[in-house]
């Protein structure tokens, strides 16, 4: 699979780190009906964000978000624009060590993320930002089917290929 940032977005957009959390609250509420309320859905996704924050240990490693998801055409245009109004500020927080999301080549609305996170509390801060509660909010709604997304806790590090 070829990744290439969007275009259109002029390195504006490679991935917030928002986004893969977006993509576990998305897996998560993903099989929430329409008849659940959206502040059901919110505080599923809260539940969601919190369990995957909790489910990497130790605190003080570094902690790897990998994903994939596909957004429903009719929705692109509103996920691009909450998606970039968070891209900036959470490259500048503290805990960020990186952050990309790409458009899939050859797969309309199918976005790849990547991001590294200092540790588990980093991560914890960064969900409350408030550039990132509107993504988080109406992420379930842009999302179309499930969405695939990993979390790796760092246990040591290795440079060099030797």
């Amino acid at each position: 699979m070829t990744k290439s940032k969007l275009p259109h977005l002029k390195s504006k957009i490679t991935y917030p780190r928002a986004f893969s959390l977006l993509l576990v609250i998305t897996v998560l509420s993903g099989g929430c009906t329409q008849e659940v309320s959206r502040q059901k859905v919110q505080e599923i996704s809260d539940q969601q964000n919190q369990q995957i924050v909790q489910k990497v240990e130790p605190v003080d490693v570094p902690i790897v978000l990998a994903g994939r998801y596909k957004i429903k055409p009719e929705k692109r245009e509103r996920f691009l624009e909450l998606a970039n109004a968070g891209l900036e500020p959470t490259r500048k927080e503290p805990g960020n060590i990186s952050y990309s999301f790409y458009e899939e080549a050859g797969v309309p609305n199918s976005f790849i993320y990547f991001e590294e996170w200092q540790s588990r509390e980093a991560l914890k801060e960064h969900l409350e930002q408030p550039y990132i509660k509107p993504l988080l909010a109406e992420f379930s709604d842009l999302v179309d089917g499930e969405a695939d997304v990993r979390v790796y806790d760092v246990k040591s590090l290795t440079y060099g290929l030797d």
